[in-house]
């Protein structure tokens, strides 16, 4: 039996080298495109949302009662219209939690739109020790603002 002669031997470890290096010559500049595209993408969303704010403008709640009345403000930003969704409002007090998603048919706020929604707690959670607002921009980056009790937008009627 007879190997391969070191001159085969040479031109088919040059020619598999060379397809090889032909592959990953296509491959490659088509992911470092793709790649860049995508983290272009998440810090124009993330610069987006970081510039965003939420205000609770007021809390109003009736000692005996269980209805919370919530007034929440998209107060500044540059999200664009829709980019606010799962909006929902947190309400804790006595050690229990409400949590109450606003009732919007398309579930999103936009920057200058203001919401007021009452919300009905269980027994015991009013007077509330806060109430949270959140809401997700572009879907994944929480906007979180809280009124806590003893806070200018707490209210006692």
């Amino acid at each position: 039996m007879k190997g391969l002669s070191p001159i085969i031997a040479t031109v088919l470890l040059i020619a598999i080298t060379v397809g090889v290096g032909a592959i990953i010559g296509v491959w490659f500049p088509t992911l470092i495109n793709s790649q860049t595209q995508t983290v272009g993408t998440n810090a124009k969303n993330t610069a987006t949302c970081t510039s965003t704010t939420m205000k609770i403008d007021s809390v109003y709640y009736h000692i005996g009662s269980n209805l919370v009345n919530v007034t929440v403000e998209v107060a500044t930003g540059s999200a664009p219209s829709g980019s606010l969704q799962n909006f929902t409002i947190i309400v804790n007090g006595g050690g229990i939690t409400n949590s109450s998603g606003i009732g919007y048919t398309s579930s999103y706020f936009n920057p200058g739109d203001v919401n007021s929604t009452s919300i009905t707690v269980s027994s015991g959670v009013v007077p509330p020790q806060f109430v949270r607002a959140q809401a997700y921009c572009q879907g994944s980056f929480p906007i979180i603002v809280t009124c806590n009790s003893g806070d200018p937008c707490m209210h006692s009627v």
